[in-house]
């Protein structure tokens, strides 16, 4: 058991504290009480003492809900000083006035605490504000007051770079008429900047179709592009290109499939807007060869009732999920507390198959252990007329149902009553111990589950049994 103050969920919300979160079976939280809780929390608490006259008057209660926010603690220490005030005054009854008072003695220091913050909160946006004028100011006075910049020496200097220009430009036109062939050359060497290279990338390949058929292809310059493309995506994606690209004839390497591939399912299941739970219940009945109706009225395991089915609510981790052997709704939580529900039907070696919102993944369960805090909801078979859990002693037709099973599975019996006797007893038990299970002879649903598995029922399984 763990008792706490509200800090106490944030502790358990960490990532190194999942384990000890997990195995919380049950949690209960004790919100601020309502002005008749209190009431009925104060005369409860002076029953138990033995005084059955109400010493707390109406307007007190609603003073002292008023002063306690409804806070069990501090509803025990303002009633206790009020009493003692009471006392002391020599009255029959605490009166506001007195509870004023006990107020005044439990609260005074830490109103005066309080008062400060306040002082504090004030005078911190006044600081703020005050800060932000003085340096509106200084801008303004920099770029008022500050020297116009000097234009002579830029007309300078831009007459002196248009005749270098023109220089250039003459030696350029000389060159041109007088040597072509240089020309050529120095115009398929010279290496473009990498982003007009880029753009003239991309729009060889849009006018393509305009290429005259016959125009030479530089292979050995695609076969280079092509693997510096693939030594690209090789680094942005982790996934090696091991296809070699020489010629366009070679089977192409295809960077969207792969991508697909190594895509984060996991997250992509978390970062998914919609929780998932209805989409997760329809996966669940489908697992059944059932129909979840959502926009029915009925909850979920009440549906399930119609379909001679059962819920059961569990809470555990991985090697649990695999005892019980059933498609199941896991709760997962991603890094910002956002919840989301999926489906998990299948698990194979270290993967499982889950759907959320009706789309389909097959991820980690490393993964999956990852952000699943342990509770998972099952559907499990009851026999025809299984009520409750089978007990030493009971009798009728669910006890005829546990000998019919035992005999079907070869289990040597010889019980041909309908009593669960001894014999019977320790038949069950020998099987739970053989599965796992607490050996207590008492048949629950995790009980019969298991012999819904054993007898090869037509029931839908995580990983079916060697």
């Amino acid at each position: 058991i763990i008792l706490g103050q509200p800090e106490l969920l944030d502790i358990l919300a960490k990532t190194e504290m999942r384990q000890l979160a997990q195995r919380i079976t049950a949690r209960f939280h004790l919100q601020p009480l309502t002005k008749e809780e209190v009431k009925a929390y104060v005369s409860h608490r002076l029953a138990v003492a033995g005084q059955n006259i109400q010493l707390f008057p109406e307007n007190s209660i609603k003073l002292l809900f008023k002063l306690s926010n409804g806070v069990p603690r501090l509803i025990n220490i303002l009633c206790d000083r009020a009493l003692l005030g009471a006392y002391v005054e020599a009255q029959h009854s605490v009166h506001p006035s007195i509870l004023k008072k006990a107020a005044t003695e439990v609260f005074g220091e830490l109103k005066n605490v309080e008062r400060q913050q306040k002082n504090k909160q004030i005078l911190y946006p006044v600081v703020a504000v005050a800060s932000v004028a003085i340096i509106a100011i200084v801008l303004f006075l920099y770029f008022t007051f500050s020297p116009a910049p000097e234009t002579q020496n830029l007309s300078e200097k831009d007459n002196e770079a248009a005749g270098t220009t023109s220089i250039n430009t003459a030696a350029d036109i000389a060159t041109i008429d007088t040597t072509p062939e240089l020309i050529e050359e120095s115009v398929s060497e010279s290496p473009l900047p990498e982003s007009i290279a880029s753009d003239e990338t991309i729009q060889s390949n849009d006018i393509s179709s305009d290429i005259s058929s016959n125009e030479p292809v530089d292979l050995a310059e695609a076969a280079a592009t092509d693997n510096q493309l693939n030594h690209d995506y090789e680094e942005a994606s982790g996934i090696p290109a091991d296809t070699p690209v020489g010629t366009p004839a070679d089977t192409p390497v295809n960077p969207p499939l792969l991508a697909k591939q190594k895509f984060d399912e996991i997250g992509e299941i978390l970062s998914t807007k919609r929780n998932g739970q209805i989409a997760a219940y329809q996966e669940l009945f489908k697992a059944w060869n059932q129909t979840y109706n959502k926009k029915s009225l009925v909850t979920v395991c009440k549906q399930a009732k119609t379909f001679a089915l059962s819920c059961l609510h569990k809470q555990g981790n991985l090697n649990s999920l695999k005892a019980h052997n059933r498609p199941a709704v896991l709760k997962l939580v991603n890094n910002n507390g956002k919840t989301q529900h999926v489906t998990i039907t299948s698990i194979q070696d270290k993967l499982a198959t889950v759907y959320s919102n009706n789309k389909k993944y097959t991820i980690q369960l490393s993964d999956l252990d990852q952000y699943w805090y342990g509770q998972f909801i099952i559907l499990w078979q009851r026999p025809e007329h299984y009520s409750s859990a089978i007990t030493p002693g009971d009798n009728g037709s669910i006890v005829n149902w546990l000998n019919t099973h035992f005999t079907e599975n070869k289990h040597s019996i010889d019980n041909a009553a309908n009593t669960y006797d001894d014999k019977l007893i320790k038949k069950v038990k020998q099987f739970q111990a053989d599965h796992g299970l607490s050996a207590d002879g008492i048949v629950g649903p995790v009980t019969i589950i298991h012999l819904n598995t054993e007898s090869d029922l037509n029931v839908p399984t995580l990983a079916r049994q060697s």
